[in-house]
């Protein structure tokens, strides 16, 4: 990978793709945890509507977040924006 025309800190997407990797993988432990509340309270009690309402919000916006970082991470490893970082030049 040093060797390639691209680099390995030449350009921008290689260093922003492995960091959106890092701070979604610190993350996703804070979504397992969303997803364990909402086990353990449809495991103790029949659910309606009311009970899981804000985390229900939660769920959806966290799996829409993951889906945007995968969705980001591989247009930039597909297209390879020009930005040149200073190492690069």
């Amino acid at each position: 990978m040093l060797g390639t025309t691209w680099g390995l800190f030449g350009h921008d997407w290689v260093l922003t793709t492995p960091a959106l990797t890092v701070v979604v993988t610190f993350l996703l432990p804070l979504h397992t945890q969303v997803i364990g509340h909402v086990a353990d309270t449809a495991s103790r009690s029949s659910l309606s509507g009311s009970h899981l309402g804000g985390t229900r919000v939660q769920l959806l916006f966290d799996a829409a977040a993951a889906v945007v970082v995968l969705l980001t991470n591989r247009a930039l490893s597909l297209y390879k924006p020009r930005g040149i970082t200073r190492p690069g030049w």
